[in-house]
């Protein structure tokens, strides 16, 4: 029999002993969080979006406050009266050639404003939140993606509307630029109302902050939309 040399043998046992390199772990997408603490709420979205004032963006990319948003000025929930801006933030950038550009709005509907049925009824509040989201994105010149929808996050009933196109604007000068998107989401989280409303020309840049994750409390962020995860974002 032949034995194989000792420096072969060590070798092989240094080898043995040596643990493997651990996979490489694709990186999250960068973040930038906002939180309140007085409604128990985490917000992770995309860290190219910074603090913006609404005004900022030309009239027919605009996401104004749902509190000066004509467009909305029917809705009473989503009044300046009933509704407080929590975060206004966006990516626009005049001097890109693609022209790209989207923003995120979050608000937090005064307690006051809701019927006091409809905070002690799931049904009473599933119906006062699908006409909400539904009626914030019918505007002029968009046609709805889908029938108004509904999932949890952390138990919390999140209700979905979505609706493509190019908005009408006033006035006799029409934009002629790309399609844009605007989904709105709502949830009663406790005794408030949170509502999102995002819009983009750019479906990558949708799909990242429909990718953004909230944590209602409980410590498991969650992403807002469930079938864009931050794993799989453009």
């Amino acid at each position: 029999m032949r034995i194989a040399p000792a420096w072969l043998m060590v070798s092989l046992a240094l080898a043995a002993q040596t643990p493997a390199a651990p996979l490489a772990q694709a990186s999250a997408p960068a973040t930038r969080t906002y939180t309140n603490p007085d409604l128990h709420l985490t917000f992770l979205y995309p860290s190219e979006l910074v603090a913006m004032d609404p005004a900022q963006l030309p009239e027919a990319e605009r996401n104004a406050a749902f509190a000066g948003d004509p467009d909305a000025a029917s809705n009473g929930l989503l009044s300046g009266h009933c509704s407080k801006v929590l975060l206004s933030a966006g990516e626009v950038n005049p001097g890109r050639a693609d022209g790209v550009w989207g923003s995120i709005l979050l608000v937090s509907v005064d307690p006051g404003c809701l019927p006091p049925k409809a905070l002690k009824s799931r049904k009473a509040m599933d119906n006062l939140l699908k006409p909400l989201v539904t009626g914030s994105t019918q505007i002029l010149g968009m046609a709805p993606v889908a029938p108004e929808t509904t999932w949890p996050i952390e138990g919390y009933r999140v209700h979905f509307a979505e609706s493509e196109g190019q908005p009408v604007v006033q006035g006799d000068l029409q934009p002629n630029g790309a399609d844009q998107t605007m989904a709105v989401l709502a949830v009663q989280v406790g005794d408030h109302v949170l509502a999102w409303k995002i819009e983009s020309n750019n479906k990558a840049l949708l799909n990242r902050m429909l990718g953004s994750r909230v944590d209602f409390g409980l410590g498991t962020p969650q992403a807002l939309f469930p079938l864009q995860t931050p794993s799989d974002m453009p």
